[in-house]
């Protein structure tokens, strides 16, 4: 069923898919399928029920509440929305309430609603407050939302939390640059590299602080070092280019 779904064969899909379940009408992934499928075709009201069946099988499948909850907000369902929700966000394990609001965040940003997918996050904060990851997807919607000071505050406490994290390090040298302190990009960009000296996107972000302290030397050896690294990163080569015309 996947294999004729991929090559747009939704008909054989389809019937491959009923005789999954049909075989076991215990498995949930055959129904999960099946609920793609039709999401894809924006057939809301037959999603719904196939992941309604999935879920009912308890398969162990990661937002499969939060894609009913699609299929129930472009139905306009409501009530039955919130009856979801509330159970989902209230009534379950910690675990699991964190892994909804994680999945209600990510749903979110698929529609650029970046203010409900900020609140999801806040939500699994509360669950898990020790959690870099969070800190620094929340700081990653402020960046979005062009809050530039708060986007550094929740990268920092990221890095905080785990001063191991590299894209804590990556993501706050970004917001550095946005906001043009370039000085203090460098310095986390370098902390970044003793962590990870072959990482490719943290020499790319020390070439644009550089540019900004008109150090442009050193930015296109940075530039060049993340081509050697990755001689299809379209990005450095660009920068290189543009640095070659002036």
């Amino acid at each position: 069923g996947n294999i004729e779904k991929q090559f747009g064969y939704r008909e054989k899909a389809f019937q491959a898919y009923k005789k999954a379940f049909s075989l076991d009408p215990r498995d949930g992934m055959a129904y999960y399928a099946m609920g793609l499928l039709f999401e894809e075709q924006e057939h809301w009201n037959h999603a719904e029920f196939y992941y309604r069946e999935a879920l009912s099988r308890k398969p162990n499948i990661e937002f499969l509440p939060n894609r009913i909850m699609t299929t129930l907000e472009k139905q306009k369902k409501n009530m039955e929305w919130k009856k979801m929700y509330e159970h989902f966000a209230l009534q379950r394990t910690p675990r699991e309430r964190f892994q909804f609001f994680i999945g209600e965040n990510q749903r979110y940003l698929a529609q650029n609603r970046l203010k409900e997918a900020l609140e999801a996050l806040f939500e699994a904060m509360r669950l898990q407050p020790k959690n870099a990851i969070i800190y620094n997807d929340i700081g990653g919607i402020f960046l979005k939302q062009n809050n530039k000071t708060k986007a550094i505050s929740y990268f920092k406490r990221a890095i905080e939390l785990d001063p191991g994290f590299i894209l804590g390090y990556l993501n706050l040298a970004s917001a550095y640059i946005e906001s043009n302190q370039p000085k203090f990009s460098k310095e986390n960009l370098e902390k970044a590299l003793k962590l990870d000296p072959k990482n490719k996107h943290a020499y790319f972000l020390l070439g644009m602080a550089e540019l900004k302290l008109m150090e442009k030397v050193l930015a296109e050896k940075n530039f060049k070092r993340a081509l050697e690294l990755d001689p299809s990163f379209a990005l450095a080569r660009e920068k290189l280019r543009q640095l070659s015309a002036k």
